[in-house]
């Protein structure tokens, strides 16, 4: 009787941990338990958000797989062909908030341009005209 048995070691968590620190800094493993099962996960780390589920390592069938080299190349084929890494949220978030402190004072300027003339006495303010002086220009 002939038979082909395929056995995968499982893997150890930190050595999986560093060679997805390898491919970006900002990637790292957790698990957490599932029906009694580990789940393993790779997170994305982006600042000062929560980080980012990457992939989680499960069958076909949803069910949790033990850990394995598998989940590397998983995360690896996610990754595009060429193209830039994996984007950079902190980076982004902030050239965002400094784009929005350059809006902020660009407005500031613009409402002190409008104002200054008025407190210095230099334009006159705006009355309401009121219905009473239409009617009187219109002879009615």
């Amino acid at each position: 009787m002939a038979g082909l048995y395929v056995v995968e070691q499982a893997a150890d968590f930190r050595a999986i941990d560093a060679e997805l620190g390898r491919i970006d800094s900002r990637l790292f493993l957790s698990w957490e338990l599932e029906r009694g099962k580990k789940l393993y996960r790779v997170l994305y780390e982006r600042g000062d958000l929560p980080p980012l589920t990457l992939c989680d390592w499960r069958d076909e069938r949803g069910e949790p797989l033990p850990l394995s080299s598998g989940l590397i190349e998983r995360v690896k084929s996610q990754r595009p062909r060429g193209g830039p890494e994996f984007p950079d949220y902190a980076r982004l978030n902030e050239e965002r908030a400094e784009k929005e402190r350059v809006e902020l004072g660009e407005a500031m300027q613009d409402i002190a341009a409008d104002i200054e003339p008025r407190i210095a006495g230099r334009r006159l303010p705006l009355f309401h005209r009121g219905i009473h002086l239409r009617r009187a220009r219109r002879g009615g």
